[in-house]
C-alpha cells in the first residue's frame, strides 16, 4: 500500500465501507473495505449486499439423530424418506410415517435408481443394503439378481462363463446340455448351502420344474432319476439347475460401504460404492441398471492401501477418485470407460498427482459445474481432467482458511449444494461459499463467503428451491423461505445474532490520531417491515466493544403491524442513518453493525466514517 502523508489536523477525511461480498478471516486489519474480518449469520441478496440469512423451523422431531435425509420418485409419486436413529421414515412436512426399524445408526446415503423397470430408494448404512419399493423395506440380498454363471454345460461339467457371480447373494444359475442318458449333473462348486436346490427343464410347452432328483452338495452333484431328454434344438441348453454358494464376506464388501455415486459408459447407468473399512482402497460397481446386482469382477484398487478412499466427483465423461492425504502418495486418479477386443466394456483407472486429499466423505459437492471437496487445507476445486498437471486442484477457501482449516472434527463435515451456495456444515457452523461472488487469488480464484452460527446439520436435502437438514438431537428441520416477511427470521423460535464489522482501521495513517466526528458518520441500511440496528465501535485502546447508538428501520405494512413500533415509512428504498457520536484519540477503529431481535430483517448497503487527524501517537 501506498505511503499516505500526514495530513493537515484541521483536515476532515471520509472512508466508505461498500459493496460488502464477504469475510475475511485472516487478521482484522487484512481486510480491504469490502470484506469483514467478522460477520455473523448473512447472506448475499440479489444484488449481492449481506442481508440477513434465513431462519429456520423443527418441522418433525424425531429424538433419534438424522442420519440422511433424500427425495425422489416411486411409481410416479414424490416420496421423501429420512433415516433417524434405528428408523426409516417417510415423511412430507406434514406427517412422518415409520416404514422401517433396526438400521445402524449412523450417517448413510439414500439414492433412486431403477431396478426391473420401476424406481426405487436404496439405503446404505454401512451395516445394512436395503431397498424400498413405496410398499415395503427388505433387505436387497432378499432381490437381488441370480445371475446365470455358466451355459453350455455337459452333464460333467465344463461350459462356458456367461455372467459374474452377485456379490449381495449366493445363489446363481447353471445351464446344461442334456443327452438323455447322463443322470448325474455336476455344478461348478462343491459343499453348495443348504438352500433348496430348483432345476427348470425346457420343454417345447416351455420351463418345467423338475422335482425327481437328489443332491450331494459335498460333491455338487445332481442325480436325477430319469436322465433330461436331449434338447429340441441341437447344441442348446435345456436344463437350469439354481443353488447356492455362499462365500464368506462376498456380501459385506457392498454391505459395509456408505459412499455411493452414479456414473457409467454414458456418464450414468452403474452406481459405484465405496468405504468398507476392510478395503480401504477398494471400491464396486453395479450391473447397468440394476443395483442388486454387484458382480464379483467389478472391482478396482486405487492406489495405496495406506489411505482410503473418500468420494467421488464427476468432471465431464470422467469420474475422478479422491483419497485422503498422507503427505506423500497419489490422492487423484481418472476413471473412464474403455472397450475390450471383445467389446465388454471396463473401466481404466490413471493415477494423477499427490496433492491435496480429501479430509470428509461428505463434502463432495458440485457447485454450478466445478466440483468440491474439503481437504485439511480448506476447500478445493477439481479444474481438469489432466491430473497429472500442478494445477489440478485449486484452493476456493482463502478467505476463510484461517478458521476453517483449524476447526475440530474436519472429518464430520457435511455440504451441499443450495441457490448458488456450497454450504460447508461443521460443529454448528455453516461456510456459505456464494458462487456468484468470485475474487482473483493466486493465478486464479476464490469464493466469497459468509459464516453462519447455530446450524446443527448432520445431512442436507434441497428440494425445489428450499433447503432441509437433520441435526444430532433428531429434528428434520427446513429453512423459513418459503414463509413471509419477519416470520423468516427465527432460528425455532429464537433470535438470530447477525452482524457486520468493518476492518479495523488506521486509516493508512498508523502514526497519528483520529478521531471520528459527530457529524458525517453513519450506516445505509435496507428497509424491512421490521428491523432494528445496534452500533458498536473498537479501538485499539479496549477491545470491548462500546455501544454508541441504536435505531429502528421499520416500514408500514398492515399485513405486519406492531404499535409499539409503528412507522408511517412506505419508502422500500435503502436509507442514511447518521451515528451522531464523536470517537476520539483512536489509532484504529472498527465499526461493528449488530442485530438481534426475533422476526427481524437485517441489511447493510455502506457503512461511513468521517474523520480528521487530532495529532501524534506517542509512546
Amino acid at each position: 500500500m501506498a505511503m499516505v502523508n500526514a495530513p493537515q489536523q484541521q483536515s476532515v477525511y471520509r472512508t466508505v465501507y461498500q459493496q460488502f461480498r464477504g469475510v475475511h478471516l485472516t487478521d482484522p486489519y487484512l481486510c480491504d473495505v469490502g470484506h469483514s474480518p467478522y460477520a455473523m449469520n448473512l447472506i448475499s441478496n440479489n444484488e449481492g449486499l449481506p442481508e440477513i440469512r434465513p431462519g429456520f423451523r423443527t418441522i418433525h422431531p424425531q429424538g433419534a439423530r438424522v442420519n440422511a435425509l433424500a427425495k425422489g420418485y416411486i411409481a410416479g409419486e414424490q416420496v421423501f424418506l429420512a433415516h433417524c436413529g434405528a428408523k426409516l421414515y417417510k415423511w412430507t412436512d406434514k406427517e412422518i410415517i415409520l416404514l422401517h426399524s433396526g438400521l445402524s445408526d449412523e450417517k448413510s446415503s439414500i439414492f433412486f435408481a431403477t431396478h426391473e423397470n420401476e424406481t426405487k430408494a436404496w439405503i446404505m448404512t454401512g451395516a445394512q443394503y436395503l431397498v424400498y419399493d413405496g410398499v415395503a423395506v427388505k433387505s436387497v440380498e432378499e432381490i437381488a439378481t441370480v445371475p446365470t454363471i455358466l451355459i453350455a454345460k455337459s452333464p460333467s461339467g465344463g461350459g462356458t462363463l456367461y455372467e459374474p457371480i452377485n456379490l449381495l447373494q449366493p445363489k446363481r444359475t447353471e445351464c446344461f446340455a442334456g443327452n438323455g442318458n447322463d443322470r448325474n449333473f455336476y455344478l461348478s462348486a462343491k459343499n453348495i448351502d443348504s438352500d433348496d436346490v430348483k432345476v427348470m427343464e425346457i420343454k417345447s410347452s416351455g420351463e418345467v420344474e423338475r422335482t425327481n432328483f437328489t443332491v450331494d452338495r459335498a460333491l455338487g452333484r445332481i442325480t436325477f432319476s430319469v436322465a433330461p431328454d436331449e434338447p429340441l434344438v441341437v447344441g442348446t441348453d435345456n436344463i437350469k439347475i439354481t443353488y447356492a454358494k455362499t462365500i464368506e464376506g462376498y456380501a459385506n464388501r457392498i454391505k459395509a460401504c456408505q459412499i455411493c455415486t452414479e456414473y457409467g459408459e454414458t456418464g450414468t447407468g452403474r452406481i459405484f460404492v465405496t468405504g468398507n473399512g476392510d478395503y480401504r482402497n477398494y471400491d464396486w460397481w453395479s450391473q447397468t441398471n440394476d443395483p442388486s446386482y454387484f458382480p464379483d469382477l467389478n472391482y478396482g484398487v486405487t492406489g495405496s492401501a495406506n489411505t482410503a478412499i473418500m468420494g467421488y466427483c464427476k468432471l465431464g465423461q470422467y469420474q475422478l477418485l479422491i483419497k485422503e492425504d498422507n503427505q506423500q502418495d497419489t490422492t487423484v486418479f481418472l476413471r473412464y470407460p474403455a472397450t475390450l477386443n471383445n467389446g465388454d466394456t471396463y473401466f481404466r483407472l490413471e493415477p494423477g498427482i499427490a496433492g491435496k486429499g480429501a479430509i470428509a466423505k461428505r463434502t463432495f459437492v458440485t457447485l454450478v459445474d466445478e466440483p468440491l471437496f474439503l481437504s485439511h487445507m480448506g476447500l478445493f476445486a477439481i479444474t481438469s481432467n489432466k491430473i497429472t498437471a500442478e494445477r489440478t486442484l485449486e484452493n476456493r477457501s482463502y478467505f476463510v482458511d484461517e478458521k476453517l482449516t483449524k476447526e475440530a472434527n474436519l472429518q464430520d463435515a457435511v455440504a451441499t449444494e443450495w441457490n448458488g451456495y456450497y454450504l460447508l456444515c461443521v460443529n454448528q457452523k455453516v461456510y456459505a461459499f456464494n458462487a456468484r461472488s468470485k475474487e482473483a487469488h493466486s493465478m486464479s480464484y476464490v469464493y466469497n463467503c459468509f459464516v453462519w452460527d447455530n446450524i446443527d446439520a448432520r445431512c442436507f436435502m434441497e428440494y425445489d428451491g428450499m433447503l432441509y437438514f437433520g441435526d444430532s438431537q433428531g429434528n428434520i428441520c427446513k429453512f423459513n423461505t418459503d414463509l413471509y416477511g419477519g416470520a423468516q427470521y427465527n432460528d425455532n423460535g429464537q433470535a438470530i445474532n447477525v452482524a457486520w464489522a468493518t476492518k479495523m482501521d488506521n486509516d493508512n495513517i498508523p502514526f497519528m490520531l483520529k478521531t471520528m466526528t459527530k457529524k458525517g458518520s453513519g450506516i445505509t441500511t435496507k428497509p424491512f417491515t421490521r428491523s432494528s440496528y445496534d452500533i458498536y465501535v473498537v479501538t485499539e485502546k479496549n477491545s470491548t466493544e462500546e455501544f454508541i447508538k441504536n435505531f429502528n428501520r421499520d416500514i408500514f405494512d398492515l399485513n405486519d403491524m406492531d404499535l409499539d413500533r409503528f412507522s408511517l415509512e412506505t419508502s422500500p428504498f435503502a436509507k442514511f442513518t447518521p451515528f451522531a457520536n464523536k470517537v476520539k484519540n483512536y489509532e484504529s477503529l472498527q465499526i461493528i453493525v449488530r442485530g438481534n431481535a426475533i422476526n427481524e430483517g437485517f441489511g447493510i448497503y455502506n457503512i461511513v466514517k468521517q474523520w480528521r487527524p487530532v495529532n501524534y501517537v506517542k509512546r
